[in-house]
């Protein structure tokens, strides 16, 4: 129960500070300014580690969880999935006209990472 708590936050964890990211990262590049240039530097280097951390946790799940994966829940279907595709979606077409900042990438990645970790992980009951 512990480790799949640990888990859950952490895929929380991760799938916010991504939505996070996405959303600095694209009103930055929309905006053409750095809000703060430490904060930049910040947000880059976090989202670029919290990127690795969480590929490694994804890639260690081979370890710690059952080899099927869960189905998706009714939130993720009705509410996050189509949030994550339209924010795809969105950022593809800010692509065409602007670019779009490595914090934003690493942002898309975290909520990747984040929804593997859920369905990767087994459920409270184990």
């Amino acid at each position: 129960m512990v480790r799949y708590c640990f888990l859950v936050a952490a895929a929380n964890a991760l799938g916010w500070l991504g939505a996070f990211f996405i959303a600095y990262g694209l009103i930055a590049s929309t905006v053409g300014t750095e809000w703060l240039p430490l904060g930049e530097r910040i947000a880059e280097r976090l989202s670029s580690g919290l990127t690795v951390f969480g590929t490694g946790l994804t890639a260690s799940s081979i370890y710690f969880f059952s080899s099927s994966a869960r189905p998706p829940d009714r939130v993720s279907r009705l509410v996050n999935a189509p949030i994550v595709i339209g924010s795809c979606v969105i950022a593809l077409l800010v692509l065409i006209w602007f670019q779009i900042t490595p914090v934003t990438v690493n942002g898309f990645a975290l909520l990747g990472i984040a929804g593997g970790i859920f369905r990767l992980s087994p459920g409270p009951e184990v």
